[in-house]
């Protein structure tokens, strides 16, 4: 007779913790079959190949080709940046053109701010 393995019993046979294991059965466990609070998973050893498979499967990671780190912005929410929306940004960018001042423009302004600088304008008597 063989006893059935415990979350923690199954976890380490498949290389990982008890609260993660808990987490991956939930996952793939439909609501109805799963143990609810305070009852307990009941693994058969027969099953560990399969469970093995799909905890394999699940764990590994989830993002996409389009998908980017999920980062906090500072108030504790989270964003996602998306390789495609930056390519946007770099896109519409490209586009934009940027006036620079002439060197005319340039000496004039030059020659405005000596005038104000000249002026007794901060004078607090």
């Amino acid at each position: 007779m063989h006893m059935a393995l415990s979350a923690k019993e199954a976890a380490i046979e498949l290389g990982t913790d008890a609260r993660t294991f808990r987490k991956f059965m939930r996952a793939i466990t439909p609501k109805e079959d799963q143990p609810g609070q305070g009852n307990r998973y009941a693994i058969e050893e027969k099953d560990l190949k399969k469970l093995r498979k799909q905890f394999s499967d699940w764990a590994k990671p989830k993002a996409t080709s389009t998908e980017e780190k999920v980062k906090t912005n500072g108030t504790g929410t989270k964003t996602k940046k998306t390789k495609k929306a930056a390519e946007e940004v770099v896109d519409i960018t490209e586009d934009i053109e940027v006036d620079e001042p002439s060197d005319e423009e340039i000496m004039a302004l030059d020659e405005a701010s000596d005038e104000l600088l000249d002026e007794d304008i901060f004078d607090l008597d």
